[in-house]
């Protein structure tokens, strides 16, 4: 995951330092992009300062797997999100304020924005296999776990329920063990090495 937050911290570094082609000191008149000009603001002087003078300026990033959960406990593997928090602002989606930041930024300088194409959804299994890059870090390893309501949106849920993860090491597809990770308490219960795995385990 650290990679990931790492390249979407540099994306929010990119988007809102774009800003100084229209002035030092420039400031959106709508009120909207200059609340995300400020969000992406508070990203970049902390990524480079690491601590700021205003505390409530002070950004945490986390990121996370994003997984959708069925009442019968299957599971899909949604994507990577990246979260930023901080006293001024509360959490948010650092991706999502980047990417509703950016039709701001083509409108000033007269350029058109193409949507991507999104990939299709992963299946709904009983278990996921994740790509996790090193031993290194897997107790702080992020999952988040959303759920949808009646109409069809995502929301974030917690059903108290350790799911089983197994995780693999690109590209090699080494596979480095079986996680049990507890939903409830937000960390990874059980760790087994290769060796230490069973048959269908």
């Amino acid at each position: 995951m650290s990679r990931t937050v790492l390249l979407a911290q540099e994306a929010a570094s990119h988007a809102y330092h774009f800003t100084e082609h229209f002035g030092r000191n420039f400031t959106w008149d709508n009120a909207d992009a200059e609340v995300l000009r400020q969000k992406l603001c508070d990203v970049t002087d902390t990524m480079k300062h690491k601590v700021l003078r205003k505390p409530d300026r002070q950004i945490t990033v986390t990121g996370h797997a994003c997984f959708e959960f069925r009442e019968d406990k299957m599971l899909r593997y949604l994507g990577k999100s990246v979260q930023a928090q901080n006293l001024r602002f509360g959490q948010f989606s650092l991706v999502g304020a980047i990417g509703s930041y950016l039709p701001f930024l083509a409108a000033k300088c007269g350029l058109g924005l193409e949507a991507a194409e999104l990939p299709p959804l992963s299946p709904f299994v009983q278990y996921e296999q994740l790509e996790i890059q090193s031993r290194v870090g897997l107790e702080t390893f992020g999952f988040k776990l959303v759920t949808r309501n009646d109409r069809g949106e995502l929301i974030p849920t917690d059903h108290g329920h350790t799911i089983r993860l197994l995780a693999y090491d690109p590209p090699q597809g080494e596979r480095l063990g079986l996680l049990y990770f507890n939903l409830q308490t937000d960390g990874i219960e059980h760790y087994k090495l290769p060796s230490h795995l069973g048959v269908g385990a």
